[in-house]
């Protein structure tokens, strides 16, 4: 597959989508500064300060998950007790649905289904 138009490897598209859902404001041009520092220099460095960036990209990591969940052995010699309720002995295998707590309203509010990278889970 080829892209029909350049790859705008400025940040640009970032900071539309920050703006356009007008969750994030722009603070005296915060985002489109992010984007700026980041495109002229890419790397940790630069992406460590882009904390408006930061926030987009885990709060849509979190709508859209990447994986649709886990399979995991518990390891555990004597087992354990998960989430307080169940019992899960050594050997026994766990399935993990991500996109049931990425959406849950106990974790994430009533608003567990809205784009908002302003939530206060994300830090400063």
């Amino acid at each position: 597959w080829e892209p029909q138009e350049p790859v705008d490897r400025g940040g640009a598209d970032v900071v539309r989508i920050a703006r356009a859902r007008r969750h994030t404001p722009d603070r005296a041009g915060g985002t489109h500064a992010e984007a700026s520092r980041l495109a002229a220099s890419p790397g940790a460095e630069a992406l460590a300060g882009c904390h408006t960036i930061q926030r987009c990209v885990l709060e849509t990591l979190r709508l859209c998950a990447h994986a649709i969940g886990a399979v995991r052995t518990v390891v555990a010699p004597g087992g354990f007790v998960l989430a307080g309720r169940y019992w899960v002995a050594r050997g026994e295998t766990i399935a993990l649905a991500h996109v049931a707590v990425h959406r849950s309203t106990e974790v994430w509010g009533a608003d567990a289904d809205a784009f908002r990278p302003s939530r206060p889970e994300y830090g400063e």
